[in-house]
């Protein structure tokens, strides 16, 4: 019984050798490394003045901001009324020039936005999701 139990006990310490030293050379004399990897994120917003992604579009392909003024001039007076949002990508939208006010974030498409928000939106910015956060928004 206990040439057995050392045995066994050999035979861990020997496999739990080998993982190591396998490991070791993973990392190559030992020195760890980091690899940073980098994906480019494919920002595309897509405005809709009607539901269900219908009427006058305007696609936005940059992260950035626009004002009420800014809107007025590239979407005319139309409402904003539904949104397409690429992954990844925030549409924080204000009710108040400036950004202020009022706020929500839509982090995916929207058939329709909320009626309390149809033309309400006089402000937005877009911005990158936080990787592995929990952003709450429609």
């Amino acid at each position: 019984m206990r040439i057995l139990f050392i045995t066994f006990a050999a035979a861990c310490i020997a496999f739990f050798s080998s993982s190591i030293s396998l490991k070791a050379q993973d990392w190559g004399d030992n020195e760890s490394t980091t690899e940073e990897t980098t994906t480019e994120l494919e920002v595309s917003v897509t405005l809709f003045a009607k539901a269900n992604f219908e009427g006058k579009s305007l696609e936005i392909n940059e992260l950035t901001s626009f004002d009420s003024q800014t809107i007025q001039e590239e979407f005319g007076m139309q409402p904003i009324a539904s949104i397409k949002v690429s992954e990844g990508v925030i549409v924080r939208v204000f009710m108040a020039d400036d950004f202020e006010g009022e706020s929500f974030d839509i982090t995916s498409d929207m058939k329709a936005l909320p009626a309390k928000w149809v033309g309400k939106i006089r402000s937005f910015e877009l911005v990158v999701a936080e990787q592995g956060g929990n952003d709450e928004g429609w």
